[in-house]
């Protein structure tokens, strides 16, 4: 499993409590008093990048002690709200809703959790509140899960109350529900703003009209895959736009001078600047960078890359601040 970043100090999201794990030995005849391991968890994560769990849009909220040992809840999104309630136990794992789930990684014992069915393993979750006006949610947890390899050694924690907040580093709330791939969401997206500044001025200052792939009529809704990456072409040029960051990729079907009309193109897109400032600043880019292998500089905001692709073309990208 791969936990995309930590937080070191808990800002946004508040967890505290302690875990308590429990293990057998069957090699000892006698009945032994059950160990206890008080694991110190203080640290949570949501997860920020889409994905679906039994086809449905669903997060995942990480509860960490550090980056080698934590509990992943994930939940489809749709039921993050105030009053749902979920258990899963031995009586009903066959056939209730799978709408909830959860592992356990503790690398210090080698051993990997995940819910079995058996007395010892159970899932309850319940969403205490969710207030999109004050963007706060509390979402309680309690949960029992054993070792595959060895089903007499579990670990868990009960009671935990979960509160997610937005702070300046990570909008922990909005990633509870957020839906990646809706039409609000992308068309407010920087991406698709900045894209659209593009097809905008490729018209207006060159009467070039984006298109689709193969030259296909361009389709608003088509033109951006999610709010992170959004496709247009200009003719046979292929222009993409990753998160702040666009590209004209390099194209030996047009001219030189066609090609760093779309370069110029993004520029006045994204800066809103004087045509004829920009005409001459990027001639003199491509130019540095045929003799000095590659240029990048900084201007109005943006940064501007030309170098070569694995063609020995020379091509532009534009990272937007």
């Amino acid at each position: 499993m791969t936990i995309k970043s930590v937080l070191k100090l808990l800002i946004g999201a508040i967890l505290v409590l302690s875990i308590v794990g429990c293990s057998d030995n069957d090699e000892d005849t006698k009945k032994q008093e059950v160990p206890k391991r008080n694991i110190s968890l203080n640290q949570v994560d949501v997860s920020d990048y889409q994905f679906t769990m039994n086809n449905q849009d669903a997060v995942s909220i990480t509860l960490l002690q550090d980056n080698s040992n934590y509990f992943t809840i994930t939940i489809n999104k749709s039921k993050i709200q105030k009053g749902f309630k979920f258990l899963r136990n031995k009586d009903n794992y066959n056939t209730v809703n799978k709408d909830v789930d959860i592992s356990a990684t503790f690398t210090n014992d080698n051993f990997n959790f995940l819910p079995n069915v058996n007395d010892n393993s159970f899932i309850e979750l319940e969403v205490i509140d969710y207030d999109k006006i004050n963007k706060k949610a509390i979402i309680k947890v309690s949960t029992t899960v054993v070792n595959t390899n060895n089903p007499k050694d579990t670990i868990g924690f009960n009671g935990a109350e979960l509160t997610f907040t937005n702070s300046d580093s990570k909008a922990y709330f909005d990633l509870l529900t957020k839906n990646f791939n809706s039409k609000k969401t992308i068309d407010n997206s920087i991406t698709s703003k900045n894209i659209q500044n593009v097809i905008k001025s490729l018209k207006e200052n060159y009467d070039i009209s984006a298109v689709g792939f193969n030259n296909s009529k361009l389709i608003q809704k088509d033109i951006c895959l999610n709010e992170n990456f959004c496709e247009v072409y200009a003719d046979k040029v292929q222009i993409q736009a990753v998160s702040k960051n666009i590209e004209a990729l390099t194209s030996s079907k047009v001219t030189p001078l066609y090609y760093q009309q779309v370069c110029s193109a993004i520029m006045i897109g994204l800066t809103d600047a004087n045509r004829e400032i920009i005409e001459q600043q990027i001639p003199e880019y491509f130019n540095y960078a045929s003799k000095n292998g590659k240029s990048k500089w900084k201007a109005l905001g943006v940064e501007i890359t030309i170098a070569p692709d694995s063609q020995n073309l020379l091509g532009c990208s534009f990272y937007k601040q």
